[in-house]
């Protein structure tokens, strides 16, 4: 499964693509994760691949994606186009207006309002959106990836597992959906 996390600098894209590699492997999958982000690190596109298999990994970096996350909308119109047909865009829906895809399946999730509201800040967005993605896609156990989550954050920690456990909850709703 090839998942590429994208959005602006400062959102905390590459950190995402990290963790879900390291979650991947703790579990003991093969795990690649590549990023790729514009010259003005904070504000600028960003993109982090990961790709996860139970073998080896011999395409080292993707041309298209199985699942697109996407947390801004100048990233959406950059890499929009590189989900496969039959793939997955999960987005946050305040920042991202897609239009027509051709993914198949098309998963909003109202991240940065959701985490303002429940968490008084933006910054949470990324995690839930996190909880989300593991729980929507399962490649990696939402466990791990919460203990992966865990060993990577030195601060705000019980509101970063609250932000992620929200994240998982509302996947859960989409997926009885």
């Amino acid at each position: 499964m090839r998942v590429r996390f994208t959005g602006f600098g400062g959102q905390g894209i590459l950190m995402l693509g990290q963790i879900y590699g390291a979650a991947a492997a703790l579990e003991g999958k093969y795990a690649l994760q590549t990023q790729s982000y514009g010259s003005a690190a904070r504000g600028g596109a960003s993109k982090c691949d990961v790709t996860i298999q139970e073998g080896r990994i011999h395409e080292l970096e993707a041309e298209t994606a199985d699942v697109l996350v996407c947390m801004s909308q100048p990233a959406f119109e950059k890499y929009g186009s590189t989900v496969t047909p039959g793939g997955t865009l999960i987005y946050d829906s305040d920042l991202v207006k897609p239009g027509q895809t051709d993914a198949v399946r098309v998963l909003p999730v109202p991240a940065t309002l959701t985490a303002r509201e429940k968490f008084g800040s933006e910054l949470f967005a990324n995690t839930l959106l996190l909880g989300f993605v593991a729980e929507v896609l399962r490649a990696v156990h939402p466990d791990t990836v919460l203990r992966a989550l865990l060993a990577r954050i030195p601060r705000k920690v019980d509101e970063n597992k609250s932000a992620f456990d929200l994240g998982r909850r509302l996947g859960s709703e989409t997926l009885r959906q």
